[in-house]
């Protein structure tokens, strides 16, 4: 890139509540919103690569760092979602999720676990590949960010 501001092409229709590049291929560009969907840029080219919709406002995003077309997004409904970008399916976390909108999500390449803070006054903790919630940690007030 050479340091001009860059406009996407088919950006969000509501707000952006995330985007955050992809830690190893920096060409990849990752956009949660308050529309429902996620959306996969590729700045270099300046395409969409990928969009791909929940049905809730996602309040954050992020990416999993073992496999680049693996993202997760924090769900206005209380989940965690899981989005292959690649293949154009979600699905949330099923065995378990919060009781209020999840405000921020993170992935931990050494652990393999997903991190996930809500309104609820919780912190959950998931394992990446099975879904499952492996710990759960009551918090003094609500996850901001």
């Amino acid at each position: 890139m050479n340091g001009q501001d860059v406009e996407l092409f088919d950006s969000p229709s509501d707000g952006v509540s995330r985007v955050c590049f992809h830690p190893v291929n920096d060409d990849l560009l990752l956009a949660s919103s308050w529309d429902g969907s996620a959306y996969l840029h590729s700045v270099v080219s300046n395409r969409l690569k990928s969009k791909l919709t929940v049905g809730t406002p996602l309040l954050d995003a992020c990416f999993n760092t073992r496999d680049s077309v693996i993202s997760y997004g924090a769900g206005l409904d209380g989940r965690v979602h899981r989005l292959d970008m690649h293949n154009y399916r979600t699905m949330g976390f099923e065995k378990g999720h919060h009781e209020d909108a999840v405000k921020t999500v993170n992935y931990c390449h050494d652990t393999d676990r997903v991190f996930s803070g809500s309104w609820d006054k919780t912190m959950m903790v998931w394992d990446a590949k099975t879904g499952s919630s492996t710990g759960k940690i009551d918090l003094p007030d609500k996850v901001y960010s």
